[in-house]
């Protein structure tokens, strides 16, 4: 792909058992210029990977103070801007409506395929192209739960007076799912998110004096 100028992009779900640092080195030693990192699909009623927040906080930091910041990590990049201010929410986090849907090849229009790890049926709208348009998706509560899912209406009592809630939208959908409180919960990644936020928050408390001076001093000359 290199040698034919196209840009590669990689999609991966986090993986605790290899090292943080040996993975980011190696997207770069493959050249890789963007990627998006996926918690692992799972729910209250299943055990979430022992070691994620440390995990996820040292590859921020091999991504944050390598000066290319190359490979793009969506994930990283989003946070940041958000911290900074800026609307760039997605399925994982953010206050974003969720854009996506599936289209099975019998036809059938389902939610995307992570909110199976909830069970048997979740992504199941009774919806076809066959006989249904692409309008019906917007009065199926089931689809309205999912695209809305960041909305406070749809968050659980802790995520709505969480100070995070703009930049976190209360996690991705399925990661808040158990059968005793369906998906009125915080995202099983709650604690690893809010140590993201606050590990990138404290990188740009220290960088942003410095980056605002040197960007000052650019305009005082172009001035002068």
């Amino acid at each position: 792909m290199k040698k034919n100028d196209l840009p590669i992009s990689v999609l991966s779900v986090m993986n605790v058992d290899y090292p943080a640092h040996l993975t980011y080195q190696h997207l770069k030693d493959l050249c890789v210029d963007s990627t998006d990192f996926l918690f692992p699909d799972t729910t209250f009623d299943s055990e979430i990977p022992a070691g994620m927040s440390s995990w996820l906080l040292q590859l921020f930091t091999c991504w944050y103070e390598d000066n290319e910041r190359k490979p793009i990590i969506r994930l990283f990049e989003s946070v940041v801007k958000m911290l900074l201010g800026q609307d760039c929410g997605y399925e994982i986090l953010g206050q974003r409506d969720n854009a996506t849907i599936g289209i099975k090849t019998n036809g059938n229009i389902e939610i995307v395929d992570s909110m199976k790890v909830c069970g048997d049926g979740f992504t199941y709208t009774g919806l076809n192209v066959l006989q249904n348009s692409f309008e019906d998706t917007f009065s199926n509560e089931t689809l309205k739960l999912y695209y809305n899912a960041h909305h406070d209406v749809f968050l659980c009592d802790k995520c709505r007076n969480c100070i995070i809630k703009e930049i976190c939208g209360g996690g991705k959908l399925p990661h808040r799912y158990s059968t005793r409180n369906g998906f009125d919960n915080p995202s099983v990644y709650c604690e690893c998110i809010k140590d993201l936020v606050v590990h990138a928050q404290n990188y740009l408390f220290k960088d942003l004096p410095d980056l605002f001076n040197k960007c000052s001093l650019v305009k005082l000359r172009n001035v002068l």
